[in-house]
């Protein structure tokens, strides 16, 4: 749920930390910056709630995008890691960046999809994930990793 807390006072601001809102608006409202603000909203509605379908063999399961923690290919097949199982299903790792990047995945290895929202530190050589797991960062795609991270928290700080 995404909540707008509008209101023409100030001292209401404390209120909406405590309620989780998602914006602080004071009448009048611009039309322009509830737009851009809208739109943010609209943003991350569909990163919190987009599925992923994963199927094998005879088995289908959906997971929700922000649960995945990275994506791992090994010959034709794709590992996903959602820091309690593993799914297996075959595919190419370019096909799933195409699809993810605006969620918020970065390729950083061949064989390495990473969400960047589990990212806890970037190494020369490593990335260590919240859940604990080293991921590769290869020294071809180090500086768009980096770029592309310094981006999304900046995205999602605001």
């Amino acid at each position: 749920m995404i909540i707008f807390f509008i209101t023409s006072y100030v001292n209401f601001v404390s209120d909406t930390f405590r309620i989780g809102a998602f914006q602080f608006l004071i009448k009048p409202i611009d039309k322009d910056e509830f737009r851009k603000d809208f739109n943010r909203a609209i943003e991350q509605y569909k990163v919190n709630n987009y599925r992923y379908i994963v199927k094998y063999k005879d088995s289908t399961a959906t997971l929700e995008i922000k649960d995945i923690i990275y994506i791992e290919a090994y010959n034709r097949h794709l590992f996903i890691f959602d820091g309690i199982n593993r799914y297996e299903c075959i595919g190419k790792l370019k096909d799933e960046e195409k699809k993810l990047s605006f969620y918020g995945f970065v390729r950083c290895h061949q064989g390495f999809l990473i969400n960047m929202a589990y990212i806890k530190i970037i190494d020369k050589t490593l990335i260590l994930l919240k859940n604990g797991d080293n991921v590769p960062i290869s020294k071809r795609l180090r500086s768009k990793v980096m770029e592309d991270f310094n981006r999304f928290i900046t995205r999602n700080i605001v």
